[in-house]
């Protein structure tokens, strides 16, 4: 073989192996970017599964208050021997007793509300043995409109051992108390009145609706 054409064979080898090493690097670079890209994907995918959970929660919650709607009963009722049965506005403290039950009836009145406020109650309870009933763990303190009662002007917010009386818009409303245990309640109060209202500083009560309420 003549020289020229040694050094054209030789050229000729180095461009091939050249080119061969260019394809194996792009090669690996497409690799790559493919693995990015399912990174994003399985990211999008995470997101994704986030938000179901979001949406679950809220489904969770907004369905155990609609169950708490559900028990009401057209009389009241008692699995437990409740004696004694009083409300407590927590907006004083200590708590101040509002109204409490006497028979089959309340003495007392619930705190006005004003719209697009709320009033925090608790209760306390008391068994035929003459012991407490503990309301927030076992037992929980449940609140809501009696039967045939409009929707639009209050609603509930429910935690353990007391429950929110929200003002949706100014009226007047029949509402019991209950006692839950898991998921049933175990008692119903007779019917008390809530009522919205715009100012409740300037609210004037109802004197013959009381003595309603207070007549033995």
């Amino acid at each position: 073989m003549r020289f020229d054409e040694s050094i054209r064979s030789r050229r000729s080898f180095l461009t091939a192996s050249a080119t061969a090493g260019v394809l194996a690097v792009a090669g690996c670079l497409g690799d790559d970017d493919e693995g990015a890209g399912d990174d994003h994907d399985d990211d999008h995918e995470d997101d994704h599964d986030h938000d179901d959970d979001h949406d679950d929660d809220h489904d969770h919650d907004h369905d155990d208050d609609h169950d708490h709607d559900d028990e009401v009963e057209d009389e009241e009722f008692d699995h437990l021997g409740i004696d004694e049965f009083a409300v407590l506005d927590r907006a004083h403290d200590p708590h101040e007793e509002v109204a409490y039950i006497h028979g089959d009836h309340w003495h007392g009145d619930l705190p006005p509300i004003e719209v697009d406020d709320n009033i925090s109650l608790g209760a306390e309870v008391i068994d035929e043995d003459g012991d407490e009933v503990e309301l927030g763990d076992e037992y929980e303190l449940g609140v809501a409109l009696a039967p045939d009662e409009p929707e639009d002007v209050v609603s509930f917010d429910y935690h353990g051992d007391h429950v929110h009386i929200i003002g949706e818009d100014v009226g007047v409303v029949e509402v019991v108390f209950q006692i839950w245990h898991g998921d049933h309640a175990d008692y119903q109060s007779p019917t008390i009145t809530a009522q919205v209202v715009e100012d409740a500083d300037d609210h004037d009560h109802d004197d013959d609706h009381h003595d309603d309420n207070d007549d033995y």
